[in-house]
Formats: structure tokens, sequence, C-alpha cells
């Protein structure tokens, strides 16, 4: 390889160039085909096995230019090679170029929080959603794809979060006692029977109603959920007081440990770094 390439896949077996340098970009065409079907696209008819296949990015501004340099790094495991200080620009053509090549969700496991976190600060900010960018507001549509899978882990999340909710409010306005301590009913001396206390489910209801209430989904909030942070919301579901008398042995009837494992087990479907919060 010659002072003009770098080497980006170390077993390359392709080339990537630019209009306005004379850089090249040694990658890995196996790579790039599974990442993105755009691309597989691409490389299909320039499959020559006795010499390097060569892809040439024809158009692209400076800006894309390292934007893609960067996304094909990302795509390679070389973070070491990606800088977190780019410009607003080079941010907002890294979304453009992964919408554009369907790869956002190949780019969703981003290594570097940090790179990942201010380029979507600086999407939004640049797509005029701070009501002060007028010069960036004509990006907006050219966006709305990438934007709505921005968002979309986000809604999904808190949607699961509310079905937590639902699902022991439902529980817990039903007719069916659910509470675990049985007392022997006086009523029959000789056979005794064995009834549970309605009341301490109706103390668990109440905790349920007035904890969804304080932290703000009671009433039960429409999407886009504007205001709402994923984990702010499991923190907080997490946090219920249930009231029962555990001094009576009724701490077998607390639901905070089934509220907690639940909202864990929406979290683990979610990757932290594809929840963006607005």
């Amino acid at each position: 390889l010659n002072s003009a390439t770098k080497e980006i896949a170390h077993e390359w077996d392709m080339f990537v160039t630019f209009p306005l340098t004379s850089t090249k970009l040694a990658v890995s065409s196996k790579i790039l085909s599974l990442a993105s079907p755009v691309l597989r696209s691409l490389l299909d008819p320039l499959s020559h096995p006795n010499s390097p296949m060569e892809i040439q990015f024809k158009e692209l501004s400076n800006d894309s230019q390292q934007a893609l340099e960067a996304i094909f790094c990302v795509l390679h495991f070389r973070h070491e090679c990606v800088t977190t200080k780019v410009s607003p620009d080079v941010l907002y053509e890294i979304a453009t170029e992964a919408r554009k090549l369907n790869l956002v969700r190949a780019l969703g496991p981003w290594k570097e929080k940090g790179f990942r976190e201010e380029c979507r600060r600086m999407i939004v900010k640049s797509l005029g959603y701070d009501g002060n960018n007028e010069g960036a507001k004509g990006k907006k549509t050219e966006t709305n794809t990438m934007l709505e899978l921005i968002s979309e882990a986000r809604i999904s999340a808190i949607n699961s979060l509310l079905s937590v909710a639902k699902h022991f409010t439902n529980l817990y306005y039903s007719n069916d006692i659910k509470c675990r301590v049985y007392v022997t009913s006086v009523a029959s001396t000789t056979t005794p029977n064995r009834a549970a206390i309605p009341s301490c489910d109706a103390g668990i209801l109440g905790s349920l109603l007035i904890h969804y209430a304080t932290i703000g989904i009671r009433p039960v909030p429409l999407p886009p959920y504007k205001g709402i942070s994923v984990e702010s919301l499991a923190l907080a579901m997490k946090d219920l007081h249930c009231s029962v008398k555990v001094d009576r042995g009724h701490g077998g009837c607390s639901i905070i440990g089934q509220v907690a494992r639940q909202v864990d087990e929406v979290l683990a479907r979610v990757d932290r770094l594809d929840i963006w919060d607005t």
C-alpha cells in the first residue's frame, strides 16, 4: 500500500475512493456487504477474484468524505481511528450517509458512547428543533427516516414500560383476591374456611395508582412521550412503595420485586445508546 492508502481492514480486499482526494481506504467487501444491503448491491457486480475491487463515491463534499471514513472505521471496529471532536456538519453527514446506505442499524452498537450522544445532539440541533437554526430546517424532511429510527427504540421502550404498569393495575383491579396470607373463618367451627384478606389487595392497588400519578403516567401519556426519559421512568417505576402489612406476614404480597424484574426485562432488550430522550 502506498502513503495515500489508509488500511481500515487488516484483511482488506477492495478500495474506496473519493472524488476530492487521492486518499484510498482499504476495506473488507465482506464486512460492508454484511452491514448494508445497499452496499451489497453495489459490490456484487464488481466481483473480480484476481484483483482488488474499487468503488468510488461521487459528488461528495469534504464533510461527506470525512463522514464516510468515520463510518467505515466503525464498521471495521477501528474505533481508535474515529475522533469525537468533529464539526456539526460532519456529524450531520454521518447521519445522512448512514441513512442513504441503510447503515443506521449497523452503526447501532457504536463503541464510543460520547461520540454517538454528541452526534445525535448535533443532529437534532441542526434540524432546528431548538427554534434558533433557520438555515438547518430545510434538512428536516431529508432526515425524517433517520430520526424515526432513532426515536423508534425510545418509544418502543416507553410502550413496554407502560405495559408493565398496565399489567399490574389490571391485575389488582380484577375481582380475584391475590393476597397470600390466609385467616381462618369463624363461620364454621367444624370445617374452618380459609379466606384471603381483600383489604391487602386494595392497599396494593392504591399504592400503584398513587405512585403512577406521582411519576406522571396516570393518566397514561400519549406518544411521542415528550419530556419522558426511558431510564428515569424505569427508575421511578422500580421505586414503588407498596402499602402492605408486612408486620402481619404480608411481605409475600408485596409486588415491588415483581415490578422491578419486569422493568429490568424491558431494559435488557434495549440498547441504552439507542434511547433518545426528547
